[in-house]
């Protein structure tokens, strides 16, 4: 009787145990931080593509995400391209995403937009963005990353596994969207790309006003690194800058930084004339390009690859 008894408290407990965790698991994911979803989303549907197959890939923030549209890329010029930008990529997020992309993909031209250049993850409690790498491969790159977001803090470390203890506190904001997301295919028929058809009047800057500051330490580590990966693997950088109806401090030190280690730079706020790129139609914001941006931004950048390094195309 004995063991009977001491049998079914171990089934119970091996049930019970897990069902825990899981139930904790699924707690913390429905109060994720609105929007990180998407994040996963893209993430996993970029490990859904076959092996070394893509040419072009762009990195960056949301201004990268909804601002180039790939499928343009893919559709009007023949480029193997996908985009790999997502909500809150700071420089050292970039540079994670660009690392983990190495892991399966051999591109031969990146395109790295620098809105967040002078953003770094660094010190900080659990966000959106740190989040949302969750669902990359564990790699050195990540644990490096994860360890400058960090640090030696152990409730920050368990925050990221154990989401329901840091995200607690949005449970007053679930919604029907928490329980939903695009899901992972979305992202693989836009080739990555996150498209948004508003349109918001604003008007763009000029750029021949703007004060200029030096990168800081951090921001030209977390360059170097996105260098040395790319130079590893013989992968051609282009660093572009989006325009925004917003001044930008960092050109005059992209410049330079991309001319002392062999890459270009783009400081789309100087070519937005030449590529036919207007304040009244072709944002959905002040700080993101709507699909008719997002297009006129793309046959730039394919225009400007094909033009200037050997890419498989089906446009001459």
């Amino acid at each position: 009787m004995k063991n009977r008894v001491k049998i079914k408290r171990i089934i119970a407990w091996l049930i019970t145990v897990p069902l825990t965790v899981l139930v904790i698991q699924v707690c913390g994911h429905v109060m994720d931080p609105a929007y990180s979803s998407a994040g996963f989303d893209t993430i996993e549907a970029f490990h859904k593509i076959e092996d070394n197959t893509l040419d072009v890939m762009i990195y960056g923030s949301s201004r990268a995400w909804k601002g180039c549209d790939t499928t343009v890329m893919a559709d009007e010029y023949g480029l193997s391209a996908y985009n790999y930008g997502c909500n809150w990529q700071a420089i050292n997020t970039t540079a994670l995403f660009l690392q983990d992309s190495l892991l399966t993909q051999t591109p031969k031209v990146v395109c790295i937009e620098t809105g967040l250049v002078d953003d770094i993850e660094k010190n900080k409690g659990m966000d959106g963005q740190i989040y949302y790498t969750k669902v990359m491969p564990n790699s050195q790159a990540k644990k490096d990353f994860l360890r400058q977001c960090f640090g030696k803090d152990p409730e920050k470390w368990l925050s990221y596994y154990v989401p329901l203890i840091v995200f607690h506190n949005n449970w007053n904001k679930i919604t029907y969207e928490s329980f939903h997301s695009t899901g992972y295919q979305y992202y693989l028929d836009s080739r990555g790309y996150a498209a948004g058809s508003s349109v918001k009047d604003v008007k763009i800057p000029d750029y021949h006003t703007f004060k200029q500051t030096e990168l800081s330490e951090d921001s030209l580590q977390a360059l170097d690194k996105i260098v040395a990966a790319c130079k590893e693997k013989g992968v051609q950088i282009i660093f572009y800058t989006a325009p925004i109806a917003e001044e930008y401090d960092h050109i005059d030190a992209l410049k330079a930084y991309a001319e002392k280690n062999g890459c270009v730079y783009l400081d789309i706020f100087e070519y937005a004339d030449e590529i036919g790129i207007r304040g009244d139609t072709d944002f959905q914001d002040e700080t993101h390009l709507n699909t008719s941006g997002a297009a006129k931004l793309a046959r730039f950048l394919s225009e400007y690859i094909i033009a200037h390094y050997n890419v498989p195309h089906t446009v001459s």
